[in-house]
């Protein structure tokens, strides 16, 4: 019997609060984690293993693009019911996996030990850590390209109380290491030990994935298969995921790059820094479109285009809410934040983090969007324009940062860079999903702007009439949470849907009570 949209609508509520209650704990461990491993290794060291890391990631991209669509095709099986095609589709990626990760490996141990070696900036005497560190993350990497089609087949099924177990062990491990590393260790080289017990806690959560895999999900089986047309059809879609993770790794990983020769590994401490805090904020956003994907996907497999449009207003819209809520307070109180967080805070940490979050904020707007896109399997267009944005975009970073401009340019570039997506997103998705611009601007984006907009009044005026300290913070915050929360309920949900959050939480305290 098919499912009801209330049943779909009542399973994605489910797993978004399973993966929320991961992100909450994930969060403060990870927050603190990062604190203690800045202590440990100390500026440059940190900054060594943030930019060697992303480097290797540079050369994961084809890898990486595979992963979108075999997440794609495996959803697309599920929502015809085919279990043929979703057993050969499983079968045919993690082939073509394996292959790429042996590519991959020759790549890194080639090209990237000759960059390693004679291009990027490295503290002196440090050469040797940062190629150990370098062999680790590769390592990392390629772990991480094999087990990719078993964790798609995990979301697939929306089984997301497992992801989110897995996660949180993952945390919990990374929490001890740094733990570990804050003490005297003798002669042990901290960087070297910390690269190689973080390739442990990866192996490890590999490990657990694909066991629990194989186990629960009938395609799941490790077996050769080869098919051209389905190789074609992965590599045809992936391809154009290609050209956008290449071009993401530019304006990315790119920048790092640039950055580390210009300003060195001070300045890429900072950047990490930022992107640590900017991860942990975006894992509650992830864990509601991740809950959303499937649904997405199988939507328009199965035909059903009204539900799926339902599905990308409402998650868009929602999306904005769950990030301004977290944003907001952390715009404010950055500077208080950062020196509670940190015992040393290298110089632009507090300026990275209040961009990078007001850009996160405005990419919300069109990445439930994508997903609509990615659904239909025709992204040629959405890769080749948002791509060639992401080339132009480290092309001017590079030019401004060798001309001498401050290196928060290279967030306030692709600020500029995000608000040209929102409206190309909606104009893509007029003509591929049916999607009115004009339904879209005044059903989700007014809404969410206005709400955002008032939700500032009532915060900014204790702000500006409290001295920095724990009890600014301590008001401020709530006051920014409530007020964002408020907002949204009144301001940015249309009645139906306040009805229904009502329901689900009416629902939800009758469950615990029950407990």
């Amino acid at each position: 019997m098919p499912e009801t949209v209330h049943t779909k609508t009542k399973r994605i509520a489910k797993n978004t609060v399973l993966l929320y209650l991961r992100s909450l704990l994930s969060l403060f461990i990870s927050l603190y984690t990062s604190r203690l491993v800045l202590k440990g290794l100390g500026v440059d060291d940190y900054g060594v293993y943030g930019v060697v890391g992303s480097f290797v990631s540079m050369f994961s991209i084809v890898a990486s693009s595979l992963n979108g669509a075999i997440s794609r095709f495996l959803n697309f099986a599920m929502g015809k019911g085919d279990k043929e095609e979703l057993s050969n589709t499983f079968a045919m990626s993690l082939n073509i996996m394996v292959i790429l990760s042996i590519i991959v490996v020759v790549l890194t141990e080639t090209f990237g030990l000759w960059f390693l070696f004679n291009k990027m900036t490295i503290p002196p005497g440090r050469l040797n850590a940062a190629f150990w560190c370098f062999q680790f993350s590769v390592l990392s990497s390629v772990s991480s390209f094999l087990v990719v089609s078993f964790t798609a087949s995990i979301i697939a099924h929306e089984k997301m109380g497992v992801f989110a177990y897995i996660d949180v062990g993952e945390v919990v491990l990374k929490f001890f290491i740094a733990l570990l590393i804050t003490f005297s260790l003798g002669d042990t080289d901290k960087l070297i030990l910390y690269a190689a017990l973080l390739l442990s806690v990866t192996l490890t959560k590999q490990m657990i994935s694909r066991v629990y895999a194989m186990k629960h999900f009938e395609e799941c089986r490790i077996r050769w298969y080869w098919n051209t047309r389905k190789f074609w059809e992965l590599f045809s879609y992936a391809g154009w995921n290609f050209l956008g993770k290449t071009s993401g790794t530019f304006s990315g990983q790119g920048v790092n790059m640039v950055v580390n020769v210009v300003y060195g590994p001070a300045v890429n401490a900072a950047r990490h820094l930022s992107n640590t805090v900017n991860h942990a904020v975006s894992i509650f956003v992830n864990n509601f479109t991740m809950a959303i994907n499937p649904q997405v996907t199988q939507s328009y497999a199965s035909g059903d285009h009204d539900y799926m449009k339902q599905l990308l207003f409402r998650g868009t819209k929602f999306t904005f809410f769950i990030m301004w809520i977290i944003v907001f307070p952390l715009l404010l109180e950055a500077n208080f934040v950062t020196d509670i967080w940190l015992e040393e805070v290298p110089e632009h940490t507090v300026n990275f983090i209040r961009l990078t979050l007001i850009l996160n904020t405005i990419n919300t707007f069109h990445v439930v969007l994508a997903m609509g896109i990615r659904s239909t399997g025709n992204i040629m267009w959405y890769q080749l324009i948002f791509s060639t944005l992401e080339f132009v975009l480290f092309g001017v970073v590079y030019v401004l940062l060798h001309r001498g401009f401050v290196p928060e340019w290279t967030y306030t570039c692709a600020i500029i860079l995000a608000c040209i997506k929102v409206v190309i997103m909606m104009f893509l998705s007029k003509y591929q999903l049916k999607i009115s611009v004009r339904e879209f601007v005044f059903s989700v984006m007014c809404p969410s702007i206005l709400a955002a907009v008032a939700s500032v009044i009532i915060p900014l005026i204790l702000y500006f009439n409290m001295q920095e300290g724990w009890g600014r913070f301590l008001v401020v915050v709530p006051a920014c949470i409530v007020s964002a929360g408020a907002c949204s309920f009144f301001l940015g949900c249309t009645p139906s849907e306040r009805e229904r959050l009502l329901s689900m939480f009416n629902k939800a305290i009758k469950n615990v009570r029950k407990s």
